[in-house]
């Protein structure tokens, strides 16, 4: 397992790493010039689109060929790429970290809201891509990426659907998270739970996906 995860990340470093540090050099320059966070929190939502990237070099290279030799399991090697996902996600957090006294400095935010903000968006990351794997695994790269969209897209025309039948108030999304304000850790304990349910499952699914791959 380790030497997939290091096998991974020299191909990160070698395809990605001059992408990836003008990418944070120009988001981290138009979140302190326009003073809008939304450019530190997004680091780990672009870096889990560079693993989903990983994907499409495997598939080139015939890696899965090779990898049907090695003492690996499926489940392994799945779990690999669920692996440095996480990864990812906690390296986008720990930016958000690092830039929290930025942003306060700069939008008078306080750092403990970043954190939170930072935390919340990492666990909506993992849930994100967590979903998508199975997609990825199911129909290839892009395929699975356009289908991750139309099932988002699915998502929000039930819920734009319910509200105009009256069925769903329009202040329901919001309130259900109103109560953040006074105590966050139960909104934070159920995204947690929440992302580590789906993102198990959605490993479990791939690799059944995968199980049924002929190389």
């Amino acid at each position: 397992m380790k030497g997939l995860l290091l096998k991974d990340l020299y191909i990160l470093k070698h395809a990605y790493f001059k992408n990836l540090t003008l990418v944070l050099v120009i988001y981290t320059a138009l979140g302190l010039a326009m003073k809008l966070s939304f450019f530190f929190n997004i680091m780990g939502w672009m870096f889990g689109f560079y693993v989903v990237g990983l994907l499409s070099l495997d598939k080139a290279s015939n890696w899965d060929f090779y990898a049907s030799a090695l003492p690996l399991s499926k489940p392994q090697l799945v779990g690999e790429k669920f692996i440095l996902l996480l990864l990812c996600a906690l390296a986008g957090f720990a930016y958000g970290m690092v830039m929290s006294p930025l942003i306060q400095w700069r939008m008078g935010t306080p750092i403990t809201e970043s954190l939170l903000v930072a935390l919340i968006v990492t666990l909506v990351v993992l849930l994100y891509f967590g979903i998508m794997m199975p997609f990825v695994y199911k129909f290839g790269v892009e395929k699975g990426r356009t289908g991750m969209l139309l099932a988002i897209a699915a998502f929000g025309g039930i819920i734009m659907f319910l509200g105009s039948t009256g069925r769903l108030s329009d202040e329901t999304p919001i309130a259900a998270f109103s109560w953040m304000d006074e105590n966050p850790l139960p909104t934070i304990a159920l995204l947690s739970a929440a992302a580590i349910v789906v993102y198990a499952v959605c490993w479990i699914v791939s690799v059944a996906i995968y199980n049924k791959k002929e190389f």
